[in-house]
C-alpha cells in the first residue's frame, strides 16, 4: 500500500511538472520569433521565388500551430502574384510520433475556398499527400494571373499523390470538378460567357496516362519560354 501511494505521489509530481511547463510555452510561445522563423524558412525553400509575411501565429491544440492572414508574394516572369490565406492550421500527430513517422494533418481558408491536406511518408523516399478542395473561385487575382486570361467560376477537387523530388518519378490520382466555368471579360469579351455544361463536369486525370509519363512530367519543368 505504501509502495502504491509513493508511486501515485511520484505521478502526480511528475504530471505537474509537464503540465506546469506547457502552461509556461503556452503563455510565453514566442509568436514573433515563430513567424519569422516559418517565412525565413519558406523562402530559403522556396529560393527566394517568393516573400511571405504572417500576420499572426499562435500555438493549435497540444501539438499545432495557427497563423493568420499569411500574405505571400510569388514572382511569376518577374512579377509578383500575390496570394492571401485568411486561416491556416497545421497539426502534428503524436501517436505516429512516438513511433518514428512525422504525419501533418492541416487546413486553410483563403478567399472562401478551403483546403483539407495530410502529409505522412512513403516507400522510396517519397511524400504522401492526401488534399481536398472546396469552392476555390477561379476569378481570384492570383489565379487569373496565371492563366493569363480572365476567368469565373468554382473548382472543387481531391487530391492523393505521392511526391518525389524529381517530378518525373511522382503518381497518383487528381480528381478536380468545375463548377459554373465561364471566361471573360476581356477584348473581345465585354463580359463573362458561360462554357457548354459538359465542360462543368468532372475532370478525371488518369494515373498512368499523366502522372506516370515522363513527357507530361517533362513538360511541367520546362519554362514557358
Amino acid at each position: 500500500m505504501r509502495f502504491r501511494q509513493k508511486m501515485l505521489r511520484i505521478l502526480g509530481y511528475c504530471a505537474l511538472v509537464v503540465l506546469s511547463v506547457l502552461l509556461g510555452f503556452y503563455i510565453h510561445f514566442p509568436a514573433t520569433a515563430v513567424a519569422e522563423r516559418i517565412s525565413h524558412e519558406i523562402e530559403k525553400s522556396l529560393k527566394g521565388k517568393a516573400m511571405v509575411d504572417i500576420e499572426e501565429i499562435d500555438l493549435f491544440g497540444l501539438s499545432g500551430v495557427e497563423a493568420k492572414n499569411v500574405r505571400l508574394q510569388w514572382m511569376l516572369d518577374n512579377e509578383p502574384v500575390p496570394i492571401a490565406v485568411d486561416d491556416l492550421r497545421i497539426r502534428l500527430a503524436l501517436m505516429p510520433l512516438l513511433m518514428g513517422r512525422i504525419e501533418v494533418a492541416g487546413s486553410l481558408r483563403a478567399r472562401g475556398a478551403e483546403v483539407e491536406f495530410a502529409l505522412e511518408p512513403y516507400q522510396e523516399g517519397k511524400t504522401t499527400v492526401i488534399a481536398t478542395l472546396r469552392d476555390l473561385a477561379l476569378n481570384d487575382p492570383a489565379l487569373v494571373n496565371l492563366a493569363g486570361f480572365p476567368i469565373g467560376g468554382k473548382l472543387h477537387g481531391q487530391v492523393n499523390m505521392h511526391l518525389a523530388e524529381q517530378l518525373r518519378h511522382m503518381d497518383g490520382d487528381v480528381s478536380l470538378s468545375l463548377e459554373n466555368l465561364a471566361i471573360g471579360p476581356a477584348e473581345p469579351f465585354p463580359d463573362y460567357y458561360p462554357l457548354p455544361p459538359d465542360l462543368s463536369q468532372s475532370i478525371e486525370l488518369p494515373r498512368e496516362s499523366i502522372f506516370r509519363d515522363p513527357q507530361f512530367a517533362s513538360s511541367l519543368c520546362k519554362s514557358p519560354h
